[in-house]
């Protein structure tokens, strides 16, 4: 996360790295999305701090609705949802009970989406635009 980054809108999607960031800000312009705000929330090694610092940033109360995508590396998708699970209760935030559902109980609401599809190991990325991008995309709104 750039040490200027400031929040600017309640609905936050948090991505892992400068790829995804460049992914997903010409799709959301595309789509006329303009109200969220893309985080680099940096990889998996750097995700509990920066996002520690994310959640300490002025106007961070304001936010109500907070995704995050993250790729499943080279361990299943459950260690990645368990790791940024424990990150959001190590900040006393409302975590989903499972990957690709949505904790309303309180606001901020969360999501987390495990790319490629919530399940399996990192795979090419050019498969994954092809045939899960549209269903990642439209599970990602629901929470927004």
């Amino acid at each position: 996360m750039d040490k200027n980054t400031k929040i600017v809108s309640n609905s936050v999607l948090a991505v892992e790295g400068k790829d995804e960031c460049n992914f997903f800000k010409p799709l959301l312009q595309h789509l006329h999305i303009g109200d969220i705000q893309l985080i680099d929330i940096g990889c998996k090694d750097q995700f509990k701090a920066e996002f520690m610092a994310f959640s300490n940033l002025e106007g961070f109360d304001k936010v109500e609705r907070m995704g995050f995508i993250r790729d499943a590396e080279t361990n299943l998708a459950d260690s990645a949802f368990r790791s940024i699970c424990d990150t959001l209760q190590a900040c006393e935030l409302p975590r989903p009970l499972l990957p690709n559902t949505i904790a309303n109980e309180r606001i901020p609401r969360t999501g987390i989406f495990i790319m490629p599809d919530n399940e399996v190991v990192e795979c090419s990325k050019t498969f994954v635009l092809q045939q899960s991008i549209y269903c990642l995309l439209n599970r990602v709104l629901i929470i927004f």
